[in-house]
């Protein structure tokens, strides 16, 4: 039996039993498995990548990677946010890195440069017909209660729809009004699903975290 048919009929037995069942130990040690969930899961599914309040003001903009795929989200002059392809399309060089403030993005390869809307502007010794219609990929991208969410996959269903069953819960908490203070990059070595469940229960907290619940 292969862990796709022991994913399946761990599925079954969840769907239609009361009692918990855990998912098989082949889950989070499969590197096929692994690589089907980077495909099926994280470059088809509304990944949050940043808060609104990391693009405040036209211009500001902030870098990140979702499964190795470069990503650049902006505050454009005319007050849309959008998320692009962190990738200049001519030679597929990086265009931007870490967070800031720019009136524009220029490749660092060529000086192909592109306003906030991601259209080029800019091709030094191009011919100008060869490049008008170029642009920066643009991507999927949504606000939800603050929150800056992007989606690899063109052509995904709104997030609305996923979401809307945590509405009423959520917006007490009013994420939209909160900043970001500090943010860092953390590497884990584990399996992605750990992490998650991790934050998912709050069985551990009593044994784990002593120090910080006792103060």
């Amino acid at each position: 039996m292969t862990i796709y048919d022991r994913l399946a009929a761990w599925s079954e037995q969840a769907r239609t039993e009361a009692a918990p069942t855990s998912l098989p130990p082949e889950a989070y040690t499969d590197h096929n498995l692994a690589e089907l969930e980077r495909e099926r899961v994280m470059r088809r599914g509304w990944i949050n990548v940043a808060h609104i309040s990391q693009l405040a003001a036209p211009g500001d903009y902030v870098t990140f990677e979702i499964v190795d795929h470069p990503v650049l989200a902006v505050h454009g002059v005319d007050g849309v946010l959008r998320a692009f392809s962190n990738v200049c399309p001519h030679r597929s060089a990086i265009i931007a890195d870490g967070c800031g403030n720019r009136t524009v993005f220029r490749c660092p390869y060529h000086a192909w440069t592109y306003d906030l809307s991601g259209k080029l502007i800019g091709a030094p010794h191009m011919d100008k017909d060869a490049v008008r219609d170029i642009r920066l990929k643009e991507l999927k991208f949504e606000v939800w209660q603050g929150l800056v969410i992007v989606n690899l996959d063109v052509t995904a269903a709104p997030l609305a729809s996923d979401l809307a069953f945590l509405e009423e819960r959520i917006a007490p908490l009013h994420f939209e009004r909160q900043k970001v203070v500090r943010s860092g990059v953390m590497e884990i070595a584990c399996n992605w699903k750990v992490l998650v469940e991790n934050f998912c229960e709050s069985y551990h907290l009593f044994c784990v975290h002593v120090d910080t619940l006792e103060k």
